[in-house]
């Protein structure tokens, strides 16, 4: 953990903490044999003052059929819910009001983000990638708080984790941004193809929501240009290719 790079605007409501490839690969299935994996995480679930028995992944499914903007409730009977092995309930962001339930999020250029409403005692880690941006998961989130929490999003406080930067991350194609004024900004032609902020995006949406500026804390690491953290961008393989390993955000309240 590289602590310059922890979140600090959530004051004593939370705690937080973000990995980098110094603690180890923190996503089961791929190279390493999942008792590593194990390991990792509870290592350094542990440095965040929390368990591995007593936190639950938020596992994020790429399908065809996938909507990308699932948002599940999590409780105490979630506890240890796809830490061992690569299982549990498919969601693209996780919801608790039960305190001290860790909620794990193994991420690679995805912005980790961290949701807290310190009214209500509510809280939500969601994977705000490409897709789950395209689909809304930012503004969608904040009004499932609303609806369900009664959350006023003037007082909702966001972190988000180092993610790649629109510098970085460059498409061939991005059909979503057309004739949609929301992405003018966000979606920029470079020689044909797109320059896609994708974390720019998402905070047009939160704000767009009523969340507050000043509230809002985004890490200035790009995961694309950084030594500490895994990158798809950076291992060349995002095209069907084995997946790099990942770091990991875990948040829960106290």
């Amino acid at each position: 953990m590289i602590k310059a790079d922890q979140p600090t605007i959530f004051g004593d409501g939370l705690r937080v903490g973000i990995s980098s490839r110094e603690d180890g690969q923190m996503q089961h299935g791929w190279v390493e044999q999942d008792d590593a994996v194990t390991a990792n995480r509870r290592k350094f679930i542990e440095a965040s003052g929390l368990t591995i028995e007593q936190s639950t992944l938020v596992r994020v499914q790429y399908a065809d059929d996938a909507s990308y903007d699932q948002i599940v409730t999590v409780t105490k009977t979630d506890a240890g819910m796809g830490m061992y092995t690569k299982e549990g309930t498919v969601a693209d962001c996780l919801v608790t009001t039960t305190k001290n339930l860790g909620l794990f999020l193994p991420i690679a250029d995805c912005g980790a983000t961290v949701v807290y409403d310190p009214s209500n005692k509510v809280l939500a880690l969601a994977h705000l990638g490409r897709h789950s941006t395209v689909a809304n998961l930012a503004h969608k989130l904040v009004n499932h708080l609303v609806d369900t929490y009664q959350t006023k999003p003037s007082a909702l406080k966001i972190w988000v984790s180092p993610s790649i930067s629109a510098e970085h991350y460059i498409l061939e194609y991005a059909d979503f941004a057309n004739g949609n004024p929301d992405w003018d900004s966000h979606c920029t032609t470079i020689d044909g193809r797109y320059a896609v902020n994708v974390t720019g995006y998402n905070l047009s949406q939160f704000i767009s929501a009523g969340v507050l500026a000043q509230k809002i804390q985004v890490s200035e690491v790009d995961t694309a240009a950084s030594n500490d953290y895994w990158s798809h961008h950076q291992q060349k393989n995002v095209r069907g290719q084995q997946a790099p390993p990942r770091f990991a955000v875990v948040a829960a309240l106290k």
